[in-house]
């Protein structure tokens, strides 16, 4: 979040080769980076398999929701039931983090398909999280994600205060 994700990455890559196999939670890590750092299809095929090897909804939340995210930019339909999942096994694992990121991931699968109901409903099911996380980028999302529901609306003023908001 600070824009190290390529020092990270290298701890993690370092890290990953004293595991035969690498455990899907250090995957999802890696994978996590990985996409930060601008390397979306190997992310992608790295965070799929911590999805298919996880034991613990955490883990296999966080994946699910990196794919998601990943692919809510080529399929926002195909995204959707994974996210859903995730944002399902967030919830269940008390990771609020996963949750509010699965969940605004959806909001932006739904808006791209003009479903601005729907995306304002998955929104709407992350804010409650937001003060507890107290996560400023987060936040951030929150407000963009309304400014451009708003703004598809034709709310122009709500888009623009929104806007502000996430500025801010």
């Amino acid at each position: 979040l600070r824009g190290r994700c390529g020092e990270g990455l290298a701890q993690v890559r370092r890290l990953a080769a004293v595991f035969d196999p690498v455990p899907p939670a250090l995957a999802w890590a890696e994978a996590f980076l990985m996409a930060y750092a601008g390397e979306m299809e190997p992310a992608v095929a790295i965070a799929a398999q911590a999805a298919e090897a996880a034991t613990d909804d955490r883990t296999r939340a966080r994946a699910l929701t990196l794919v998601g995210m990943v692919l809510e930019f080529v399929d926002p339909v195909g995204a959707e039931p994974g996210l859903t999942e995730a944002a399902a096994l967030a919830e269940r694992a008390g990771d609020d983090w996963c949750r509010v990121e699965a969940l605004q991931v959806l909001a932006y699968c739904r808006i791209t398909r003009a479903e601005l109901a729907a995306a304002t409903e998955a929104v709407d099911a992350a804010l409650p999280a937001l003060p507890r996380l107290g996560h400023a980028q987060l936040r951030a999302w929150d407000a963009g994600i309304r400014a451009e529901i708003a703004f598809a609306r034709g709310a122009y003023p709500e888009a623009v205060t929104q806007g502000a908001e996430g500025l801010r």
